[in-house]
């Protein structure tokens, strides 16, 4: 931290007290700065660096769902492993509605929503003008013609993906302005309700797409449109964020008690995938019914957490930048330039590379003429 800085911390400090005469808002802008995300309620969280840690492990969870290293364990790893999107949904929904539930006017909370999109739309169009050039020779949309490409790209940047894993951060978008809007005029207990038929769709289209039910419906599944890389799946997991975050269920259970309901719900994640597997129902693993069973207990054991990490803004933006680049990086070094590591090699090179940019992006970014680094993570 610079001398400005800690001045310009100081200053707020002092207008602070002067306006208000609060210690409690002393104690917020000075808890503000230690983490640096002024868009996480300080006053309500006490300390959540350990939501920054799990979004480090998760990052990594979803490289080695993309690069397939440790073949051989693979049915033991692939459950687990797919706990880190929706994980990352909840986590998204849980810090966004609990700041938007306690602005005063809807003034504030259409601000507030502009703001959350602005920043994740930023963060994605860093991204996709820097990965543009393999992300065009990876998609060949423009094979067929500039407007066809133009109209493939368009409809990709809403409902699928661009740059290779993009369609996380458009789904979290799109769902989360779905949901904000719709909770104005529809309760919570009945967005869940309608947020459980696609995210159930999306079910079937993965694990369960080679059952008889399936087939037998399959042109009544695929006319919705809805497909299990979009915010359709998101929908489910955005309503959850918000419930937990209006309804405060952080200290409603035990830390105990919530490590026994992960320990049964990864239970009933594992029976789910054996059963799936010894049929051959499945065509993908992205989504398991079993799986809100066990990332929301787990959701909720992290926040229980008060821990302090001296590291928690490089692995939270880690976090990101690993997310936006691994499976471009992956693509470009193989394809591009014939690196015939192994898949274990590869993992070590992707993440190496990964968060080694981010801390170049972390120093670098503290430049004035390189600020717009910031947007990367």
């Amino acid at each position: 931290m610079t001398v400005y800085d800690r001045f310009a911390i100081l200053l707020q400090v002092k207008i602070a007290i002067v306006k208000s005469g609060s210690l409690f808002k002393l104690v917020v802008l000075l808890r503000s700065d230690r983490y640096g995300d002024l868009d996480m309620p300080t006053a309500i969280r006490r300390n959540y660096d350990s939501i920054d840690v799990a979004k480090f492990v998760l990052s990594i969870f979803v490289v080695v769902i993309h690069i397939h290293p440790f073949e051989a364990y693979t049915v033991f790893l692939r459950p687990v492993l797919r706990t880190a999107v929706p994980l990352f949904f909840l986590i998204s929904s849980y810090f966004f509605f609990v700041r938007h539930k306690d602005l005063p006017t809807l003034d504030d909370r259409v601000a507030h929503l502009e703001k959350y999109v602005s920043r994740n739309l930023k963060l994605y169009l860093f991204w996709m003008i820097v990965l543009l050039v393999p992300t065009i020779k990876y998609r060949q949309w423009f094979a067929n013609g500039f407007f066809n490409g133009v109209c493939l790209w368009f409809r990709a940047f809403f409902t699928d993906s661009t740059f290779i894993a993009s369609w996380f951060i458009m789904a979290a978008v799109i769902a989360t302005i779905i949901i904000t809007i719709s909770s104005r005029y529809i309760s919570n207990k009945v967005l869940l309700l309608f947020s459980l038929a696609p995210f159930c769709i999306c079910c079937l289209l993965c694990n369960y797409r080679n059952t008889a039910f399936t087939q037998a419906h399959m042109g009544s599944i695929m006319s919705t449109g809805i497909n299990f890389t979009s915010y359709w799946v998101a929908l489910f997991w955005v309503v959850t964020g918000k419930i937990l975050a209006e309804k405060s269920f952080e200290n409603s259970f035990s830390q105990r008690g919530l490590l026994l309901l992960s320990a049964l719900g990864l239970t009933v994640l594992y029976a789910e995938q054996a059963l799936v597997t010894s049929r051959g129902w499945a065509v993908a693993d992205d989504c398991y019914f079993a799986l809100p069973l066990l990332c929301i207990p787990v959701f909720l054991l992290l926040l229980s957490c008060d821990i302090q990490v001296g590291c928690a803004r490089f692995l939270r933006s880690a976090s990101t930048v690993t997310f936006c680049l691994h499976a471009t990086l992956q693509y470009v070094l193989r394809d591009c330039f014939g690196c015939n590591a192994s898949s274990n090699m590869m993992l070590i090179i992707v993440l190496m590379s990964s968060w080694g940019l981010t801390y170049l992006i972390l120093k670098l970014e503290r430049m004035p003429n390189l600020c717009w680094l910031k947007y990367s993570h």
